[in-house]
């Protein structure tokens, strides 16, 4: 891509003080008094600001795609033939005089404890307090009044 500037004008407002002179006058003659009193004023002035901006710049390019072409050669390859046959060899080894082991009782005293548990059930009587409640029915006498025999007829109210 390719930068190029571009120029963009931007307003700024910069407070610059000015100096404003008040003559007072004084009764000496001769001496000049003079008071300065400091005032800001705006003044608009031009900022010229650079941007870089990006150009897009189209680039033409030959492109090439390599593919892979299997190539079979069938090459012959000698494989050595090999005939294993067995031998007989006679060879001395030397023997050791056969041993016989017996077991022989050794007479060991063992001690054995013993403990048997036994359930006894037993019965623990404890006095509780549960309350009696009394049931005292009074009659409540509930006006009726008419309903209509549609009303009565209805399956939704059953």
């Amino acid at each position: 891509p390719q930068e190029t500037l571009e120029v963009a004008v931007v307003e700024t407002i910069t407070e610059v003080p000015k100096i404003q002179m008040l003559p007072v006058p004084v009764e000496v003659p001769k001496v000049v008094n003079l008071q300065i009193q400091e005032r800001l004023e705006e003044v608009h002035t031009t900022l010229i600001e650079e941007r870089v901006v990006e150009v897009p710049e189209p680039q033409v390019v030959e492109a090439f795609t390599q593919v892979v072409r299997p190539v079979v050669e069938y090459v012959d390859k000698e494989v050595p033939y090999v005939v294993t046959e067995p031998v007989e060899r006679l060879q001395e080894v030397m023997q050791r005089p056969l041993l016989e082991e017996v077991a022989v009782p050794i007479p060991k005293v063992l001690t054995y404890e013993a403990v048997r548990q036994t359930a006894e059930p037993s019965v623990e009587q404890s006095m509780r307090e549960v309350p009696k409640y009394n049931m005292e029915y009074y009659e409540r006498r509930v006006e009726m009044r008419p309903c209509p025999a549609s009303r009565i007829m209805d399956p939704s109210l059953i």
